[in-house]
């Protein structure tokens, strides 16, 4: 599981991985930086490239976590098994979990690359949230 945001905050996790119930081993990545951000990838591919190529460094910090063994609550529920994953994440990277997942980011990128307008985002975004049924649930404290 993984994917990059702007740095401030991170989406939820997919569940793909966790559905195994098996050990895990979290890795945090980190991309430091002084004029742009490796993560942020809300501009077009060119652009995103042009602007890597052309900063003298590119730094990325990895910070491996102990492997995480699932309870059995979490072998059964591979939601809670994410969750509780991504927040020692959260705690490394000190990066505050978005509770939205990337779908929702993906709908954002295509506003801001021009391809929706304002409200068909909005619809989608409100769509999107209607269905999720972890948007209903009591998020963790550590949640915006």
């Amino acid at each position: 599981e993984g994917t990059t945001a702007n740095g401030a905050a991170m989406v939820r996790f997919r569940t793909g991985v966790f559905n195994a119930g098996l050990p895990v081993k979290p890795v945090a990545v980190r991309f430091p930086h002084k004029h742009f951000n490796l993560s942020w990838e809300t501009i077009l591919f060119k652009e995103h490239i042009w602007r890597a190529m052309t900063q003298l460094v590119n730094r990325v910090e990895l910070v491996e976590l102990p492997v995480y063994d699932p309870s059995p609550a979490e072998q059964a529920d591979a939601k809670l098994f994410s969750r509780n994953v991504q927040q020692q994440i959260e705690n490394v990277l000190e990066t505050p979990i978005y509770p939205l997942s990337r779908k929702h980011k993906m709908v954002y990128h295509s506003y801001v690359l021009g391809k929706i307008s304002a409200q068909e985002a909005l619809e989608q975004a409100d769509n999107l949230t209607a269905e999720d049924t972890l948007l209903s649930a009591d998020p963790s404290p550590n949640q915006c």
